[in-house]
């Protein structure tokens, strides 16, 4: 198996630092706004580690309009 990197557009899910680099949305930011809706439907807890399905955080950032 080799030990390439995946780039973030083809993975499935993704970890706060990454999709903070997707989005170029803070990290604390992403965390604040997370904490604030446990509801949404594209987290994945893994253990204490959160994933973001990069699909649904896709969508769900062209529906946003302010980010706070």
């Amino acid at each position: 198996m080799s030990n390439k990197e995946i780039p973030i557009w083809e993975k499935l899910n993704l970890t706060m630092r990454e999709a903070s680099l997707l989005s170029n949305i803070g990290e604390d930011t992403l965390r604040e706004v997370i904490t604030r809706n446990p509801e949404l439907d594209f987290l994945s807890y893994v253990g204490r580690k959160v994933l973001l399905y990069r699909k649904g955080f896709e969508k769900w950032l062209q529906e946003q309009y302010i980010i706070r």
